[in-house]
């Protein structure tokens, strides 16, 4: 499924002197989580559904789509030791949502600490159910490979007719 922005959008962003950029909000979660991370990247915070994103820079690969597994790339700057902690001691891969607005979308003053959404506002894009995979933690960074869900290692049919199930077909 191709990704899609609005016309609109797209005509502000390729205009010679235009002031409209994207912003991509991030969530991590994780059961041994307690909050989730919530990072917007841009140097303010924004507050999008009752909830603070932090500004804090990094870099993203959004997924593919294309016919393969859905792949990315994702570096979070290793400023703030709070992020790494967090990550370092999983057991599994945390989940991922990535959403993308226009800059237009929020306030240009920032209140109560954040620019603030402007009204109901609709993604330009959303990815929920991500994994954040093979993750690699230094000094510098955090980053590791975005993923989805792969139909293809998938069994099937998922119920297999064997002779424990079906004791009538043990000959």
């Amino acid at each position: 499924m191709p990704r899609v922005i609005s016309t609109d959008l797209r005509r502000a962003l390729e205009e010679p002197r235009s002031n409209e950029y994207i912003v991509i909000l991030l969530e991590i979660t994780h059961p041994q989580i307690s909050q989730p991370i919530r990072v917007a990247n841009d140097v303010v915070d924004y507050r999008y559904d009752s909830n603070l994103y932090i500004g804090f820079p990094f870099i993203i690969e959004v997924v593919t789509d294309n016919e393969r597994v859905p792949r990315g790339q994702l570096s979070i700057q290793n400023v703030d030791q709070r992020i790494s902690d967090a990550i370092i001691d999983l057991t599994t891969p945390p989940k991922l949502r990535i959403i993308c607005f226009a800059n237009s979308d929020f306030t240009d003053e920032i209140v109560d600490g954040a620019r603030n959404a402007v009204g109901v506002i609709t993604p330009e894009y959303e990815a929920n159910h991500l994994v954040f995979n093979s993750i690699s933690i230094d000094a510098m960074k955090i980053s590791g490979d975005i993923t989805s869900f792969d139909m293809a290692s998938e069994p099937w049919p998922a119920i297999r007719s064997t002779a424990d199930r079906l004791p009538g077909l043990d000959p």
